[in-house]
């Protein structure tokens, strides 16, 4: 889901670049998580595909003198509790979600939430491995915030983010 976002706050732990929260334990600890999206950033890179690069969706946006690959983004790892109350207040939607993405302001990727909950459920509804699941939703939160709309393009491209990362999917993505 795709909507619009204040400034990504700022975390002690990772004032610029990739920040990881966690608030609810996942199938990856932080610092595969950072992996994964520092995987799928360079991905887009290499594509163009990333804010201020020629050939992705936000292509004319103004990094504010910073590099593409050195925007800010922010996963936030949580219970199905809290992706409701962010779904309520940035969407007005209720319940939970699986992810929602927001893309950043110019200079900033944006801000992701994943469910770690609503991600268990999905894995045993879809018989899906938990790594593998996760990086595909990682994948398509990923892809909103780079500027994609549902739709055959952003598909293609969230399959080469997942490829970037298959090995950590248990070579399942």
């Amino acid at each position: 889901m795709k909507g619009t976002a204040p400034p990504l706050r700022r975390l002690k732990e990772a004032p610029v670049g990739i920040a990881v929260e966690m608030r609810s334990p996942a199938c990856f600890c932080r610092s595969e998580w950072r992996e994964l999206i520092r995987r799928m950033i360079r991905r887009a890179a290499e594509e163009g595909m990333l804010p201020g690069q020629a050939c992705g969706p936000r292509a004319g946006e103004d990094l504010r003198g910073r590099r593409a690959e050195e925007m800010d983004v922010l996963l936030v790892v949580a219970g199905d509790g809290a992706v409701s109350a962010v779904n309520m207040r940035r969407l007005g939607c209720t319940g939970p979600t699986n992810n929602q993405s927001f893309p950043g302001t110019e200079g900033e990727l944006g801000e992701l939430f994943l469910s770690a909950e609503t991600l268990e459920r999905e894995c045993v509804l879809y018989g899906q491995p938990p790594r593998a699941h996760a990086v595909r939703l990682l994948a398509h939160g990923m892809a909103h915030i780079m500027g994609f709309d549902h739709g055959e393009a952003m598909y293609a491209f969230c399959a080469r983010l997942e490829a970037a990362c298959a090995d950590m999917a248990g070579g399942q993505a």
